[in-house]
């Protein structure tokens, strides 16, 4: 569809979110040409319209995966640099990029902007908390 998804495929590549579930990081793009809005995402997800839903800034959304922590081995050192680049591509090639997470406990989680093209464009992934 686009070099942008490529791109974010590429950044996503085996990433995965940390949760009680790490589940993959996954790319998208959709030819939406509507304002991304919480009631448009719970229609496309076909979640009910009482669905728990918060949007948050990009940097509220990553702001957990991406620090670098005392005691982190190279691996953990290696997915925070993982996240803090995927940050920036995101807030750099999507215009107004937010963060959405769908959901209580098994949360559906986005971030999506707009492509230049004006479709919807972001990542998305599975956070669960108990």
């Amino acid at each position: 569809m686009s070099d942008l998804r490529d791109r974010l495929r590429a950044a996503t590549e085996g990433l995965l979110w940390p949760s009680e579930t790490d589940a993959p990081v996954a790319a998208f793009e959709w030819e939406r040409q509507d304002e991304i809005a919480p009631a448009t995402l719970l229609h496309i997800l076909d979640r009910s319209s009482d669905t728990p839903i918060a949007r948050l800034s990009v940097e509220q959304f990553f702001k957990r995966v991406t620090r670098d922590r005392d005691g982190y081995d190279d691996i953990e050192k290696a997915r925070v640099r993982q996240f803090q680049a995927l940050e920036m591509l995101l807030a750099d090639t999507l215009r107004d990029p937010q963060g959405f997470r769908v959901g209580q406990t098994d949360i559906d989680a986005f971030v999506i902007g707009k492509t230049s093209a004006g479709h919807w464009a972001g990542i998305r992934t599975r956070i669960v908390e108990t």
